[in-house]
C-alpha cells in the first residue's frame, strides 16, 4: 500500500487528459486507465509516500483552499525506471509554493517517503502510463510528439490509497478569476 497527495484538475482538462489516455490505449500503450484498480483520474502527485497519516490533513485542506491553481501539462516526457510516460508541467512559483505548503503540513506524518518528490528535488509532471517497457514508451513519446500543451485548472486535491483508488478529498480551491 501507498498513499499520495493528489492536485486533480477541473472535469473540462480531466476529460482531455483521459482522451491522451485513450490515444495511448488505441495505440497498444496500456495508460493510467487500464491500471491496477482502474479508479485513476488525471492528477500531479505532490509527494507520494508508503503512509501518510491523515491526521494532517486538515493544515493541507487550508492550504489547498487558499489557493487559485491554473497548469499546464506541455510535453511528453519518460522516467525510464520504472517506466513512467507523463507530460511535463511547467514548474509556475505558484505551483511550487502550494508544493512545499503540502509538504509542510505533512511532514511529521508521511512514512518513507519517496525522493523524487521532495520539496527541491521534485519534477512536477501528469503521469500517463507507467511501468512501460522501452518499446512501449517509444511508442508512446512518437504518439505524443505533436500533442498541444494543455492548460489546467487544478480545481481540488485528494490523498489517494494506491492500493483501492480510493481518494480523501483536500479541499476545493479557488475558482477562475
Amino acid at each position: 500500500m501507498g498513499h499520495a497527495v493528489e492536485l486533480l484538475f477541473e472535469p473540462a482538462a480531466e476529460t482531455e487528459i483521459k482522451d491522451v489516455w485513450a490515444r495511448l490505449e488505441d495505440a497498444g500503450v496500456p495508460s493510467l486507465a487500464s491500471r491496477t484498480h482502474r479508479r485513476h483520474r488525471p492528477h500531479i502527485s505532490l509527494s507520494v509516500a508508503e503512509q501518510i497519516d491523515t491526521d494532517q490533513l486538515q493544515g493541507a485542506s487550508d492550504s489547498l483552499s487558499a489557493t487559485h491553481l491554473d497548469v499546464t501539462l506541455y510535453a511528453p516526457a519518460v522516467f525510464p525506471r520504472p517506466g513512467v510516460l507523463y507530460l511535463s508541467v511547467i514548474p509556475t512559483l505558484s505551483l511550487l509554493r502550494v508544493h512545499e505548503e503540502v509538504h509542510a503540513a505533512f511532514a511529521d506524518s508521511m512514512l518513507a517517503p519517496r525522493d523524487g518528490y521532495s520539496v527541491g528535488g521534485w519534477m512536477p509532471h501528469c503521469t500517463l502510463a507507467q511501468d512501460l517497457t522501452r518499446a512501449e514508451l517509444l511508442r508512446g513519446i512518437d504518439l505524443l510528439y505533436d500533442q498541444p500543451p494543455i492548460t489546467a485548472h487544478v480545481d481540488s486535491g485528494g490523498l489517494l490509497n494506491t492500493s483501492t483508488g480510493e481518494v480523501l478529498p483536500l479541499g476545493t480551491l479557488q475558482p477562475h478569476h
